[in-house]
């Protein structure tokens, strides 16, 4: 995605919440849909490049 742009994400109830539900708003089964704009980013750097650990720095130290 570019930043500003919008995107639509469908998950499907296998990938969500199954048989299972979230009362009171989410049936069993449902297919969630989530409407996203992407507004900003980070950095973040794959420590051992596997996606297992993030390293995100938050405030840049001194020297």
């Amino acid at each position: 995605m570019k930043k500003g742009e919008n995107a639509l994400f469908t998950i499907p109830p296998k990938l969500a919440y199954g048989e299972s539900n979230s009362p009171p708003t989410i049936l069993p089964k449902a297919t969630l849909q989530f409407d996203v704009q992407l507004l900003s980013w980070t950095s973040a750097k794959d420590i051992y490049k596997d996606a297992g650990l993030f390293k995100k720095i938050l405030v840049e130290g001194e020297k």
